[in-house]
């Protein structure tokens, strides 16, 4: 147990250390993107790049709260893997996006989106450019996201949810399910 506990703690490190490395060459890869074509975007805390296209109203997104969001994601060269906008995805309700630490409460998301999120207000409209190591890394969801892929996501904030709120919305969504 112990030899494979010690394992497991440098197994992390290394795998800490690959995805700093990524981080590098994503960072690169998403600031040459933004260069090129023209593109104003704030750089989040953890590394996600958010260009703001419409700034909303109110105070900025926390952590206590569930964001409504509409989205679009797509790889770097255009190609969209998923939408709630599109009925092509066959989904076209809003996404809500747990920000709080209550895994109840919302869909966990990409740290890319929690990340630039906290840039955004209620009635924002933004588009994030995420690096890999912020999105899904070497583990893609699928076959339409290729491994370590930098994305984008067209994202719009609906609205804003308390706790209770989204609590409510939860057991209507459950009822709808059973039915």
């Amino acid at each position: 147990d112990s030899a494979h506990k010690a394992e497991m703690v440098l197994a992390e490190t290394r795998m800490k250390k690959k995805a700093e490395e990524q981080l590098k060459i994503d960072d690169k890869l998403l600031t040459d993107y933004l260069a090129k074509n023209n593109i104003k975007a704030q750089k989040s805390p953890e590394g996600a790049y958010v260009e703001i296209l419409s700034e909303g109203a109110g105070p900025l997104i926390d952590t206590n709260v569930i964001v409504k969001t509409n989205y679009t994601g797509k790889t770097m060269d255009g190609k969209s893997f998923d939408s709630n906008t599109d009925p092509k995805f066959n989904h076209l309700e809003p996404l809500n996006v747990n920000m709080t630490n209550d895994m109840n409460l919302g869909t966990p998301v990409i740290k890319g989106w929690t990340d630039g999120l906290k840039l955004l207000k209620k009635g924002s409209k933004a588009k994030f450019y995420i690096p890999s190591s912020l999105a899904y890394g070497t583990q893609p969801p699928g076959p339409e996201i290729p491994v370590n892929a930098n994305l984008i996501f067209d994202i719009e904030v609906i609205d804003l949810l308390s706790k209770e709120q989204a609590k409510a919305e939860v057991e209507v969504q459950r009822k709808k399910m059973m039915e």
